[in-house]
């Protein structure tokens, strides 16, 4: 309802902050289905990147607060903020613990995942961002299923965060500074992570992916109902609404069994399979980038190529960003622009 729209007279009390600020255990249950399924998707996209066995289990749906946040998580962790572009307004936070990220990056760049010693550089962050861009990707296809519209993100920023060392939620997120949506999974890679993620969503995005999958619930309702004869004795006395919108096999697959399921997004197909390699914008192996090119990145903008380290997939490019400053990068994630040769 649109706040100018008179308020009718059944609805003139006055609805409380608690009331505005928590979620209703039905919201509860379809927030976590529909991150089930995102996430269901995601895991196999991460299986394809690091070629291990990945399971994440069904979600736990909390109204959190940013000092339970600080008192519970440990730190220091990973901060991956997620904003969407289209079909939703607003924006999501993973999290992610740091030894994870290591094995993870690790893992990407064709080690064993036993590689986490030392400190998480612009190296493992830059991986990670590309991995999430690749997951995110995959839940956002599966969410314009379930919504029935079109859902894209922009490129995931991630950040190494102590939570101890901020005084203010704000000066992370400005939806931190009051009650949010917190869904925690149980992520398994292989025997290598046995750990827990977590998303935060802002209580009023959470509402709204609610409403949007209720919506395209009651029109897939009315589609089946007027293309077939009344069958109530056999029908269920209830049936989930994302089952009826999302294909049911991909709801049942494991990621071994989905490794064959492509997903497609912005009209790039990323096949989830042990073989598959990131989709990049770049020339492959060292062809092309030299010292002295100009490249450009999908988030820190134009720069020039300061250095070169290695070759094919373990290649690294230091560039000096106009907007960021230099940062080392993994060619075969970092989505590199050649602009001149």
């Amino acid at each position: 309802m649109d706040l100018s729209d008179p308020v009718p007279a059944e609805s003139s009390a006055p609805v409380s902050s608690s009331a505005q600020e928590d979620l209703s255990e039905i919201e509860k249950d379809a927030i976590g289905e529909i991150a089930n399924i995102s996430m269901g998707t995601s895991a196999t996209t991460l299986y394809s990147l690091v070629n291990r066995k990945v399971n994440i289990t069904t979600p736990k749906v909390e109204i959190s607060t940013w000092d339970d946040l600080v008192r519970d998580y440990q730190r220091p962790c990973v901060f991956i903020q997620i904003r969407y572009t289209s079909g939703l307004d607003g924006s999501n936070i993973l999290i992610l613990r740091e030894h994870d990220v290591k094995v993870i990056t690790d893992l990407m760049m064709g080690g064993d995942g036993t590689n986490v010693e030392g400190e998480l550089g612009e190296l493992h962050l830059s991986a990670i961002s590309e991995a999430m861009n690749q997951m995110m990707g995959s839940s956002a296809t599966s969410l314009s299923s379930m919504l029935g519209k079109v859902v894209d993100i922009s490129p995931p920023e991630a950040s190494l965060v102590d939570l101890s060392e901020f005084k203010k939620a704000e000066d992370i997120a400005s939806f931190l500074t009051g009650k949010f949506a917190k869904i925690s999974f149980r992520m398994q890679i292989g025997d290598l992570v046995d750990s827990t993620i977590m998303q935060l969503y802002p209580i009023s995005f959470a509402r709204e992916m609610c409403a949007g999958v209720t919506k395209t619930m009651e029109i897939d309702n009315q589609s089946v109902v007027s293309d077939s004869a009344p069958t109530a004795a056999s029908e269920p006395a209830f049936r989930s609404p994302l089952r009826q919108v999302v294909p049911s096999h991909l709801t049942r697959l494991t990621p071994e069994e989905t490794s064959k399921t492509p997903f497609v997004r912005s009209g790039v197909e990323l096949r989830s399979n042990a073989s598959a390699k990131p989709v990049t914008n770049s020339l492959p192996n060292t062809g092309g980038f030299q010292i002295g090119s100009r490249v450009r990145h999908e988030r820190f903008g134009e720069g020039k190529v300061l250095a070169m380290e290695g070759e094919g997939g373990n290649l690294k490019i230091t560039v000096a960003f106009s907007m960021v400053g230099q940062k080392q990068l993994l060619a075969k994630f970092a989505r590199l622009t050649l602009l001149d040769s």
